[in-house]
């Protein structure tokens, strides 16, 4: 999945997309005023993930869940400061 988001997949990016769509709207609940402002910070964060994906490195970070959830928290959680 990640390395056909690196090849810019939409396949990929959609399945990403759904994957983490809900975990990313929690994560950028805590900053938003309404929902409009919750949409556009989720759908930033996720232009931001598709854009800087390749920066992700799996043998520093790891291979499992845990550590691209929170390699991807990071940027929502900046994308919404």
């Amino acid at each position: 999945l990640l390395h056909g988001c690196c090849q810019n997949n939409r396949v990929s990016q959609q399945q990403l997309y759904q994957w983490l769509g809900g975990f990313a709207a929690q994560v950028c609940y805590r900053y938003a005023a309404n929902s409009y402002e919750l949409e556009e910070m989720v759908s930033e964060g996720f232009i931001k993930l598709f854009m800087n994906i390749h920066t992700y490195k799996q043998p520093v970070s790891g291979y499992s869940e845990g550590a691209f959830k929170g390699w991807c928290k990071r940027i929502w959680v900046n994308n919404c400061i």
